[in-house]
């Protein structure tokens, strides 16, 4: 499964060095600002539950400015080195037991691609939006200027 996912990646690669070679794309970062240079090449790790990857991917650049890489968005990365299911796991994990126990337990099922501080900092970014969570769950209560609507299809039970 790792050397599928691998040739996916490779795969994923050499069509985007294909179309930047041919199309040269307009890329605009997140700063609004076009990045008009172009160099291949550009490579990072990804620990998934199959094992380590290489994503080789091209980077658009501007000087000044950080680079931006297309197919990390197309391929829909993490912004840390873990994918987000390993990233589940070690949650899960973590959940369970303790910090060391849920890395044991990924490592096994896994293969080494994680170590306990990664998996106490996965534990942080995931815990990171349960206050956005209940607050959008507790609606605020209503005025009397609230309209309350039913709807009613009247067959009966």
């Amino acid at each position: 499964m790792r050397q599928l996912l691998q040739d996916h990646l490779d795969l994923h690669a050499l069509r985007e060095e294909q179309a930047a070679r041919t199309q040269r794309p307009l890329v605009v970062g997140p700063d609004r600002l076009a990045r008009t240079r172009l160099e291949m090449g550009h490579q990072r790790q990804l620990a998934t539950l199959f094992g380590t990857v290489t994503a080789r991917r091209c980077a658009w650049r501007r000087p000044g400015t950080a680079n931006v890489y297309p197919a990390d968005a197309a391929l829909s990365l993490p912004r840390r080195r873990h994918s987000y299911t390993l990233a589940q796991l070690a949650v899960l994990e973590s959940v369970r037991a303790s910090f060391d126990a849920a890395t044991e337990a990924v490592c096994r099922r896994c293969g080494p691609v994680i170590g306990k501080r990664q998996v106490e900092d996965l534990v942080v970014d995931a815990a990171a939006d349960i206050d956005t969570f209940y607050q959008a769950r507790f609606p605020t209560p209503c005025t009397a200027d609230t309209l309350l609507v039913l709807s009613v299809d009247g067959k009966g039970g």
